[in-house]
């Protein structure tokens, strides 16, 4: 027989459960790579800002392109990516081209997968340029 302290007891631990799964990110693909930016000591602003989240909709059929980018915005190309507008440049799930994915702790620079944590040009984030004669460990330079 099950009093009401158990069953009490089980309403609380279930109630737990489902909250706690609702907190649980969604996104497995941004989850990790937040996980990657933490692990590399990177900024949330190393990656893409230029676009929304989302990026607007197109349509390479029925002519609804992507609206060009603002000319005071750093040097980017705008591509229609499953029905949405993403800059090829910069998106690392889009990475050159539509489609074109990096790998764990690389970024998108200039439309080429970039591993931020070594590259003496692009250390920590795109374009950061190392000092002379320094090295990028870690995404910092000078490290060690």
């Amino acid at each position: 027989m099950v009093t009401n302290t158990t069953r009490r007891a089980k309403e609380v631990l279930l109630s737990l459960l489902v909250l706690s799964a609702s907190l649980c990110p969604a996104d497995a693909a941004g989850y990790s790579e937040e996980v990657g930016r933490q692990f590399m000591g990177l900024s949330p602003r190393a990656g893409s800002r230029l676009l929304q989240q989302g990026g607007s909709r197109c349509d390479g059929n029925t002519g609804a392109l992507c609206p060009a980018p603002p000319p005071s915005h750093p040097p980017r190309l705008v591509a229609c990516c499953e029905s949405r507008c993403r800059d090829v440049f910069s998106d690392r799930y889009n990475c050159g081209a539509c489609g074109s994915r990096c790998g764990f702790g690389q970024l998108c620079c200039g439309g080429q997968c970039t591993s931020v944590a070594y590259d003496v040009g692009n250390c920590g984030a795109c374009g950061a340029v190392c000092p002379d004669n320094q090295r990028c460990e870690y995404g910092a330079c000078g490290y060690a």
